[in-house]
């Protein structure tokens, strides 16, 4: 306790001499505006002073920095240890060849064509010795209680679960072949068809992502956002497709006539009373006749 209540009483120590050498610089600074042009050694006396009191200002300043930083600093090695302060800034590899990048980049934007998928997975085998690549099924007992939804679902994921046991498949056979020194070519197939494979999964990964957040969209919006591609984004410019998306619907409703407001019409020849205006009409007048009816009776004079 005693030390931090020093060091408190340093630190304003400091913080008062800093003003005060503040203060100072300001009067001479004013000094120098309401100088005469002919007090040449005032003038110098006054920038002397002034020197070296910006000097004694900065001095301190140092000192305060350097002991704020010599409280927060960690020794270099543990730094070194850490690493470097944008260690977590994304990196990339070495380009690939575009030939290559060609293929895979039309995969992983339209997906796999249904003929192309057909035949790489029907060339492909599971090894004998690896029959965990293939995909599990769903046991009986369970497809019995499970809702139709649910087998549904569970069975897309399967079929790409399959997918990605034939690309693991490949790849293993592209390095059994690499070990028994065979043709260049034909490992190369194999890693191709692993790649088509995995980019495949790679777009209905991201077509699977769009399904699930597409029922949170407007409806108009989502049926805007049916054709669009992705980028780094799942969805490409979508700033400027709900802003053209708001402009058309304020276009729409400014295009639209205004409801008018229904004026009587009853002096019109051709304007006819609604059905319901004229039962209640029709009551009343059927009550009144009754009523006039009552009255002449009970004011005529009784027969003689």
């Amino acid at each position: 306790m005693p030390k931090r209540k020093s060091e408190k009483e340093d630190e304003e120590k400091r913080r008062s001499k800093i003003q005060k050498l503040e203060k100072r610089l300001e009067r001479y600074r004013s000094r120098e505006i309401t100088t005469p042009p002919n007090s040449n050694n005032h003038i110098e006396q006054q920038g002397q002073d002034e020197i070296e009191t910006e000097a004694e200002a900065f001095s301190i300043l140092e000192v305060e920095d350097v002991t704020d930083e010599g409280v927060d600093s960690l020794p270099n090695e543990v730094l070194m240890a850490l690493g470097d302060e944008n260690a977590q800034e994304k990196g990339y590899g070495e380009d690939i060849h575009s030939d290559i990048t060609k293929r895979m980049d039309g995969i992983l934007m339209k997906g796999l064509p249904k003929e192309q998928k057909e035949i790489i997975t029907k060339n492909l085998l599971i090894p004998a010795n690896m029959m965990l690549l293939e995909a599990p099924k769903l046991n009986n007992e369970l497809n019995a209680i499970l809702s139709s939804s649910t087998k549904t679902r569970d069975k897309l994921l399967e079929g790409r679960q399959q997918d990605l046991g034939l690309a693991g498949a490949s790849v293993l056979y592209a390095i059994h072949k690499l070990s028994r020194g065979e043709d260049k070519i034909d490992i190369i197939k194999s890693l191709g068809d692993a790649s088509r494979l995995l980019c495949n999964l790679h777009y209905e990964y991201t077509n699977m992502r769009k399904k699930l957040i597409s029922p949170h969209l407007d409806k108009s919006l989502s049926l805007n956002l049916k054709e669009n591609t992705r980028s780094d984004f799942l969805y490409t410019k979508l700033d400027e497709t709900v802003k053209s998306l708001a402009a058309i619907k304020r276009a729409s409703s400014a295009l639209k006539p205004k409801p008018q407001p229904q004026t009587s019409t009853s002096g019109s020849k051709n304007w006819y009373q609604p059905l319901d205006a004229q039962c209640r009409a029709h009551r009343r007048g059927v009550q009144l006749e009754g009523d006039t009816t009552s009255l002449s009776s009970a004011t005529s004079p009784a027969p003689p």
